[in-house]
């Protein structure tokens, strides 16, 4: 498993990040929306979603969701 940071927007379009351990970006993000409920109504408002290699963000597996 490994640590990847989710972003999304609320309903004020204030980012807020989710660390989720998984396999993949879009294990990620699937974990995120099942932990945070108001994205179970509103699929599109994750942003992004890294891989971080604990001493920097490793943009190389950047996954954008929009």
């Amino acid at each position: 498993m490994k640590h990847y940071v989710v972003g999304y927007h609320d309903m004020m379009n204030n980012i807020i990040e989710i660390c989720e351990y998984a396999k993949d970006a879009y294990q990620a993000i699937q974990q995120a929306k099942e932990d945070i409920p108001e994205l179970i109504g509103h699929p599109n408002a994750c942003e992004y979603c890294y891989l971080e290699d604990g001493r920097n963000k490793n943009y190389h597996t950047t996954y954008s969701v929009a």
